[in-house]
């Protein structure tokens, strides 16, 4: 029971508030439950969480400041919130690629992740702008390239379906001027991969059909392209 001249609310912390509440004197203006108890008791003294996207911007300071040890906890932490638009096109896909990736080619199952994530989210969360559809792009080639000088040929084709997908729906000239001088350079394996990749986006394909006549070209990549060529003058309204 109450004792006089004892108070039995607390001057400050945490628990000032709890008391407070727990001790109205009208009932209805006290927790009703147990549960709405335990709710405002943890409310006040247990630290929430720290939102993704507010971690992601203090690893991306450190980031910049040379910490790589950064990139890596950012990479882990983009591929635990793959569905954070936010996290991914308004702050992942504005760092240099080259700053990652070291810390997605540790770990290429993980990066595959980020990548598809980075391809499906622009526009979920507020309409995609023309610079962002380029700048996604741009980003995804430029893992590309990682991925070819590493080997990686699953994440290679991973960063091509997203970059050509969202080239065939927004025919984007200055990634494609981009695209067309890196798919010269593509040999061996890589060529390969990227031409099954463009067999897998047609629209896209066909977008540089500039391209299929050169001898410069790996002769995967000029066949994809030609047969995009060929379905283009068949239907001329695609």
């Amino acid at each position: 029971m109450p004792q006089i001249n004892l108070p039995l609310i607390p001057t400050s912390g945490p628990w000032r508030t709890v008391v407070r509440a727990a001790t109205q004197r009208e009932p209805a203006h006290r927790p009703a439950t147990a549960q709405r108890l335990q709710q405002l008791i943890a409310q006040e003294t247990e630290t929430p969480p720290q939102p993704p996207l507010l971690r992601a911007e203090e690893l991306s300071k450190s980031i910049a400041a040379g910490t790589s040890a950064a990139a890596h906890e950012l990479v882990a932490l983009a591929t635990a919130h793959t569905d954070d638009a936010p996290l991914y096109c308004d702050l992942l896909l504005k760092l240099p690629p080259a700053s990652l990736a070291p810390a997605l080619l540790a770990v290429p199952g993980q990066a595959a992740e980020v990548v598809r994530a980075m391809a499906t989210l622009l526009g979920t969360h507020k309409p995609p702008e023309r610079g962002e559809v380029d700048a996604v792009i741009m980003w995804l080639m430029n893992i590309a390239q990682e991925a070819v000088d590493a080997g990686e040929l699953d994440l290679l084709e991973e960063c091509c379906n997203g970059a050509f997908e969202w080239d065939a729906d927004w025919d984007q000239w200055i990634p494609q001027r981009h695209i067309a001088d890196w798919l010269l350079t593509l040999t061996g394996d890589s060529a390969s991969s990227v031409a099954a990749a463009l067999r897998r986006h047609p629209a896209c394909a066909a977008h540089f059909t500039h391209l299929a006549g050169t001898f410069r070209i790996d002769h995967r990549i000029q066949a994809a392209i030609g047969v995009a060529a060929e379905g283009q003058h068949q239907n001329p309204a695609l």
